[in-house]
């Protein structure tokens, strides 16, 4: 579907007459379907056509290096990387105050950090996004919904869980498959975790 929206023309296109402002988010899109080579050698063509402070680079730059280092297994520089990008100048195509912290947080749980996990993501859902907090990332803020509530729930606060387990739910009451059916397996650890739970102390909204 993203290839679909522009990245596919993107790449057809020749080299010089590329959008600066596509570069990242292709890299990104490559790195995540496995293509890391074609991410790097994207990459290196991006570093071709500008210089380190023109703006479009200065931005996003990172988020492009912390995908390719996600998709090679480097948890560390990918963090790294995405916490760079959390903290650069924002003036390309990419503006909301929230970036880089859902992706770093997936990379540190990859090391165990599971504290800094709920750290970074949490404070991504506090930030505001776009439209002053009222839209959130559609790539990440169902998968964040579930991951706190994995963490929680693991960490043994089953309040806190089924709190975003059913914030996850009611996200995603109405989705078309297979969607659904990853809908259908956190119904399934609400009613889990709110088997030990009174229903007084289950509610949806925030934790």
């Amino acid at each position: 579907m993203r290839a679909r929206l522009g990245y596919a023309s993107f790449l057809a296109a020749r080299p010089e007459a590329r959008n600066t402002d596509l570069y990242a988010v292709t890299i990104a899109l490559l790195a995540d379907v496995g293509k890391v080579r074609e991410a790097k050698q994207l990459l290196d063509e991006w570093r071709t056509r500008l210089t380190s402070a023109d703006p479009s680079f200065r931005s996003d730059s990172a988020y492009a290096v912390g995908s390719i280092a996600a998709a090679e297994g480097q948890w560390d520089k990918a963090a790294t990387s995405f916490l760079v990008w959390h903290a650069s100048p924002m003036r390309s195509s990419f503006h909301w105050f929230n970036r880089g912290l859902a992706e770093a947080a997936t990379a540190l749980a990859r090391l165990g950090n599971s504290d800094s996990l709920r750290v970074l993501l949490e404070r991504a859902l506090d930030s505001p996004s776009l439209a002053l907090g009222w839209i959130y990332e559609t790539t990440w803020y169902p998968q964040v919904l579930q991951q706190l509530g994995d963490s929680y729930d693991a960490r043994g606060d089953r309040v806190k869980a089924a709190s975003y387990y059913q914030m996850y739910v009611e996200l995603l009451k109405d989705a078309d498959p297979p969607v659904a059916a990853q809908a259908k397996a956190v119904r399934e650890k609400v009613a889990h975790v709110t088997g030990e739970l009174s229903p007084a102390a289950v509610k949806v909204g925030r934790p």
